[in-house]
């Protein structure tokens, strides 16, 4: 936080002047306890020296003491009101108070008083970024450094704008100008490392990062952008021991519990990554994305039920839509008839899940009545993302642009439904949906759940995962149904063939979980032992990253009567490599409460069958859906004891599992899963019923 240069008024004496510079000097040297004490007694000497609240409050605000910082800060405005050095940091402060609308208001002011005030524009330019508005950030940014060309912040704001936007390569640029004017600059190393990461050159951002390190063992974010980046290496120990590394540093850092809760949850010890994740909260329970990062994880655990997940979804809703403000009033012609302009927010109009699943509606979809416009949040485009840019009928790229930019530009594409594909996914752009920009909106594809956003009307599910009158209750939003299949499997893709039931040639059955582990927990753990034990040598595959993740694994089953040497762990690789997994595989056992979504389908398209169990939460239907649109609801296990029943049976008898091996492909592609077509057509009728339910005004 940048200090004033002294505001030594008329008749005062130099002493105190004196003492403000030894106190600015304590501080930039990060003695805090002596500033804040030369402040103090300045402060006796003339309680009415704006300087010396100044001073407090900047000390307070280093500690982490936001509240106390702004108090200390508002007094200081209070004496002189002039000085727009007090300004900029009051913002900072209320910036970390979850006070965006204020703190921008504070360096507007800054600015406003002190038009070349570099600091301030960096300051403003910083909150822009944290906003989501990239593009103004970069605008400012730009003009901070054509003010000061040598600024270090100001080129280090550049680069942070241009990843906001997207731009990484251009961001590197940044930071390497900033690097050539102070070559040993912690924060812009910490930055370097960032932009190298998202570039794909890990390697290269873990040795500029190792020197952010050793350069200055007390920065707590150059420890946490190391663990970053090598938790995308899949290094997931070493990312544990960085973050906790961090948080030594600051043990109250919100930001920190949340990635050791993240990198739990990598690990597969959902309760640890839950536990972190409340903690984060409490420590700023105002913070959207901290509550929207547990509410995700929350899905995973066992003991969270339906009513929980209603409580935390309620909770991070009210918090985002009172940011959000009010709602205007929306101008479409209430023709229920006309063509309509769909909106779909997403950040994986990609090669992901999701992408895969709605491309079909895209290529399918009845152009005369339905209008595709997409308003991606995809920072890394691929030739997927190329792929729905020509077939959507308008294109917004939102990274850069704020949530109250991108309603404005909802309203003025005259959508009609728009639909978020995320809910609490990585990407997601929640805080738009509660803008409410368009008349109708829907949440699809990213999970069966709900955002919690009472503003958002529906959330799209099916008969199976939602039966009509049962589930209800259980969500913020109202659920609308697609009469079969909330999934829809395009098999248009490179897909190695069926082979012959492993266990034939291996003389043991092979079950396999190849979902993420961290939907492993102890009491799937009890239920696969208890079928493992049912034979002497059938043996289990597992995706799990390497290291205490297999030890932690294996020592559960161990307690549970498995010999571990029985379990083949697999770490995560390419699709390809993925998919010739399941040649390996002979029965696929499903997790609760989070059965496998994309995983169980892919099984069934590879001829292998899942045994699956049906949950409490929404999460933990999908088998039940998947499996009944299948027509194979006989796999689907309502207790422990008719999973533990299903599954080995399916085991005891090999010509009947081979011939169901051979017909799963087939069976699934005249199934509703595979029946694009129809899904499509189903999907359009359910969104001229919203629409029609709108111009009646119900």
């Amino acid at each position: 936080m940048p200090l004033p240069t002294s505001t030594q008024q008329p008749g005062q004496t130099l002493s105190i002047a004196q003492a403000l510079t030894i106190a600015a000097e304590h501080f930039h040297a990060g003695r805090l306890e002596q500033t804040e004490g030369i402040a103090n007694i300045i402060l006796q000497a003339d309680p009415q020296f704006a300087d010396a609240y100044q001073l407090l409050g900047v000390v307070a605000y280093r500690r982490g003491e936001h509240e106390q910082a702004d108090r200390l800060l508002t007094r200081a405005i209070e004496l002189n009101p002039s000085l727009a050095e007090f300004y900029s940091n009051r913002a900072l402060a209320r910036a970390r108070l979850g006070r965006p609308l204020d703190a921008e208001a504070d360096l507007r002011r800054a600015i406003a008083l002190a038009p070349n005030f570099v600091d301030a524009m960096v300051n403003y330019s910083r909150l822009l970024c944290e906003m989501n508005r990239g593009a103004e950030a970069l605008e400012l940014a730009t003009a901070a450094v054509s003010l000061r060309p040598d600024s270090v912040p100001a080129h280090n704001q550049v680069g942070l704008s241009l990843m906001g936007c997207g731009r990484y390569a251009q961001a590197e640029i940044a930071y390497r100008r900033a690097l050539l004017i102070e070559p040993d600059s912690v924060h812009t190393l910490n930055n370097l490392g960032n932009a190298l990461d998202q570039l794909g050159r890990l390697d290269e951002a873990v040795a500029v990062l190792k020197k952010a390190v050793a350069l200055d063992p007390t920065s707590v974010e150059s420890p946490v952008n190391l663990a970053n980046v090598l938790r995308d290496m899949d290094q997931v120990d070493a990312a544990l021991a960085s973050y906790h590394a961090g948080l030594a540093l600051r043990p109250d850092m919100p930001e920190i519990l949340a990635s050791l809760g993240s990198t739990y949850r990598e690990q597969g010890r959902i309760d640890l990554a839950v536990e972190y994740c409340r903690k984060a909260v409490a420590g700023r329970p105002n913070s959207p994305e901290l509550r929207s990062n547990l509410l995700y994880f929350m899905q995973y655990h066992p003991d969270v039920d339906a009513a929980e997940m209603l409580r935390e979804s309620r909770a991070y809703g009210e918090l985002i839509v009172a940011d959000a403000g009010p709602v205007e009033p929306h101008s479409n012609s209430r023709d229920p008839d006309r063509q309509l302009r769909i909106g779909l927010v997403s950040a994986d109009f990609r090669t992901h899940p999701v992408g895969r699943q709605i491309l079909p509606l895209f290529r399918l979809r009845d152009r005369d009545a339905f209008k595709f416009i997409c308003y991606s949040a995809v920072f890394r485009p691929d030739k997927t993302t190329e792929l729905f840019r020509d077939l959507a009928d308008g294109w917004r790229h939102l990274p850069g642009t704020g949530d109250d930019a991108a309603a404005r530009l909802v309203r003025s594409d005259a959508i009609d439904i728009l639909i978020d594909l995320s809910l609490h996914t990585a990407g997601k752009r929640l805080g738009l949906f509660a803008r409410k920009p368009a008349p109708v909106s829907a949440t699809f594809a990213g999970y069966p759940g709900s955002t919690g956003i009472s503003r958002i009307d529906y959330r799209i599910s099916d008969p199976w995962l939602d039966s009509p009158g049962q589930t209800d209750a259980d969500y913020v939003e109202r659920t609308a149904r697609l009469p079969k299949s909330f999934w829809c499997f395009d098999p248009a893709y490179d897909w190695p063939d069926v082979n012959p039931l492993p266990a034939l040639t291996n003389g043991f059955i092979t079950y396999a979980c190849l979902g993420h582990p961290c939907k492993l927990n102890a009491s799937v753990i009890a239920l696969w032992s208890a079928v493992l034990n049912r034979f002497d040598n059938a043996r289990l595959r597992l995706l799990a990253t390497p290291g205490d993740a297999h030890n932690y694994i294996a020592t559960q089953f161990a307690a549970a009567g498995v010999n571990p040497a029985r379990i083949d762990f697999v770490q995560r690789q390419p699709r390809e490599d993925y998919l010739r997994e399941f040649a390996r595989v002979d029965i696929a056992l499903d997790t609760i409460p989070y059965n496998g979504h994309t995983t169980t389908l892919d099984c069934f398209w590879m001829g292998v069958p899942v045994v699956s169990i049906t949950g409490r939460t929404v999460v933990g239907r999908a088998g039940l859906s998947q499996l009944t649109n299948l027509g194979l609801s006989k796999l689907v296990a309502q207790t422990p004891d008719d999973f533990l029943r299903i599954a080995t049976n399916l085991a005891s008898d090999l010509p009947a599992l081979n011939e169901m091996r051979q017909s799963l492909r087939p069976r699934m592609a005249q199934s509703p899963l595979c029946d694009l077509s129809q899904f499509t057509t189903d999907f359009q009728q359910l969104l001229r019923s919203l629409w029609k339910t709108w111009c009646a005004g119900q």
